[in-house]
């Protein structure tokens, strides 16, 4: 059987789903937004747990490197329809300057980011810390942009929301 996160919720609903834990907060709220409902859930610590299952279906991995499954984008499309509704699209047009957290920032940095980020303010960006808010938000947020401007990384990768025809530049 192949399948891909639309179609967890489609799965038989006595097969519960094994995964490692302890689950984040976002982890869980996007797994609702699909439809999983949290009793389907066994969460397990890998470090100090063994399993051992009757039927097993195990889902290959959604990406390879940079390439992406076609089925990835199944689950996104799904997670923006639950959220903006059934067409998919916002009508607010927003142009986002995307920043990751004081930690992340920390490990990876623009040389000239202040720049960059007053350059961004200037031309009408809002700036947006996507890991300081729901997962609901953030689907919300970069569905309605038609403009996304950031440093290479996670922050980056709510751009998969954005409609066709948005433009992203990533910054190295």
């Amino acid at each position: 059987m192949r399948g891909g996160p639309s179609q967890l919720a489609l799965l038989p609903q006595d097969l519960r789903l094994v995964i490692p834990g302890p689950l984040r907060p976002w982890q869980s709220e996007t797994l609702r937004l699909l439809g999983v409902a949290p009793e389907r859930l066994e969460v397990y610590d890998p470090t100090t747990t063994m399993l051992r299952c009757e039927r097993t279906l195990l889902m290959s991995h959604l990406r390879c490197y940079y390439a992406m499954s076609s089925l990835a984008n199944i689950g996104f499309e799904r997670l923006r329809a639950t959220v903006t509704g059934p067409d998919g699209t916002a009508a607010a047009r927003r142009r986002l300057f995307v920043v990751r957290t004081a930690r992340a920032q920390d490990r990876q940095s623009l040389l000239n980011g202040d720049a960059v980020r007053a350059l961004c303010l200037e031309r009408g960006f809002e700036i947006l810390e996507p890991g300081s808010l729901p997962v609901v938000e953030q689907i919300r947020r970069f569905s309605e942009a038609d403009w996304i401007v950031g440093e290479q990384g996670s922050a980056l990768h709510n751009a998969v929301f954005a409609p066709r025809g948005a433009r992203v530049l990533c910054l190295h």
